[in-house]
């Protein structure tokens, strides 16, 4: 049997080019983000199905509420903001910024579900906020709140930061539903309910009658479906070699090195599309992988 940290190293590299195969789908000028997300719904939850036979689907009707509404908010509405800002924006900036998320985490359990922070989870969200005020700086301090300015009115950080908060609420429930069933099961019908929700906003977007909807649909559908196929082929390998971690290791030990995809996210896609001040995005980021493992593990 393989070691923990294989498959937690497997899953950090797995999701980095994830990202990157996402990036370089969406590059193309004809490929929009609901295409992209509407296909990837689909392709995933169909490779998901294998999974099947090890699913236990006797749980709760209010656990099913609360795993729709988590599709919802965050697998459907977050993945379509994060895919936006791929579009527009570039990922050596979007990468670090999904550092972010756990500080939204643990900021809403607070409020939620009175779960109470250590000195050691505030000095995380301190260092997350300096990681993000570093990546926004554009190689200097002249304006000493230009970054956070930066931050809450640019296009990409808004799409950014309205995902984490999205996914970060997903979190909440994706907890409670935890309680009731295994991951597998919440893989499955998570991955299902997503394809579901993007494929009725893609008829709602149309016209017509069903069958008129239904060709527009199929019209739609991803020109580059084959760089689609590879996303999700990466995306659904890196959740199940994620699961497999996590069943042989603390996730204080996991959850450092799954971060780390962000970093090699930054640094090899930032070099693949050529974008600028790269070093400084790569300080950034491990400045906000730092502060993230504080908060998640602390």
């Amino acid at each position: 049997m393989l070691p923990w940290y294989f498959f937690a190293l497997a899953t950090a590299f797995l999701a980095a080019f994830a990202s990157i195969v996402e990036k370089r789908t969406l590059s193309f000028k004809d490929e929009s983000p609901i295409q992209y997300a509407t296909t990837f719904g689909v392709i995933n939850a169909a490779l998901s199905f294998v999974l099947l036979p090890l699913a236990d689907f006797s749980f709760p009707l209010t656990a099913y509420a609360a795993l729709y509404l988590c599709s919802v908010i965050g697998s459907t509405a977050g993945f379509y903001l994060i895919a936006k800002a791929l579009k527009s924006g570039e990922i050596s900036k979007v990468s670090p910024l999904l550092n972010i998320n756990p500080v939204f985490v643990a900021v809403l359990a607070m409020v939620f579900l009175g779960e109470s922070l250590s000195k050691m989870q505030y000095m995380g969200i301190g260092l997350t906020v300096v990681g993000s005020y570093v990546l926004e700086s554009d190689g200097g301090f002249k304006h000493l709140l230009g970054p956070l300015k930066r931050l809450f009115t640019h296009h990409t950080e808004k799409l950014m930061l309205a995902a984490t908060g999205l996914y970060a609420a997903a979190s909440i429930l994706n907890k409670y539903v935890l309680g009731f069933t295994d991951s597998i099961t919440v893989l499955i019908l998570l991955q299902a309910m997503v394809a579901f929700n993007f494929l009725c906003m893609m008829l709602f977007r149309a016209r017509g009658s069903i069958f008129d909807r239904l060709r527009f649909v199929e019209h739609e559908a991803s020109v580059e479906w084959h760089w689609v196929l590879v996303a999700a082929l990466l995306t659904t390998s890196y959740r199940l070699l994620q699961m497999q971690a996590f069943s042989m290791a603390m996730v204080s030990l996991v959850v450092p090195i799954k971060r780390l995809s962000t970093l090699i996210a930054t640094v090899i896609g930032g070099e693949l599309f050529r974008e600028d001040r790269l070093l400084h995005k790569v300080v950034a980021c491990i400045v906000m992988i730092v502060g993230a493992y504080l908060v998640i593990v602390m």
